[in-house]
């Protein structure tokens, strides 16, 4: 006899694949209200689906968008040492 996942987390063991905007936030420890403000800005670059009339954002992109910030604060952080060493030469 076949068994059938019956739950999301059966159906993605890792987690889900799709988080809905009050998650979003929730991940990113900021209010709701913020990630509306920024996503219509354009100041938050995850793509958002609609699924009906649920708009949802890629776990995928949002962990993409995290790790280049987190690039970016890295390279900002190691630019000014690099300067000094290459002024100092």
């Amino acid at each position: 006899m076949t068994r059938h996942p019956t739950s999301d987390t059966e159906l993605v063991p890792n987690g889900p694949l799709l988080l809905t905007l009050p998650e979003l936030a929730a991940h990113l420890r900021i209010d709701r209200a913020t990630v509306y403000r920024l996503l219509q800005r354009g100041e938050l670059p995850i793509p958002v689906l609609r699924l009906g009339r649920s708009p949802r954002v890629r776990v995928s992109d949002l962990e993409h968008y995290l790790a280049e910030m987190a690039d970016d604060e890295r390279d900002r952080r190691l630019l000014p040492a690099f300067s000094r060493h290459r002024r100092a030469v």
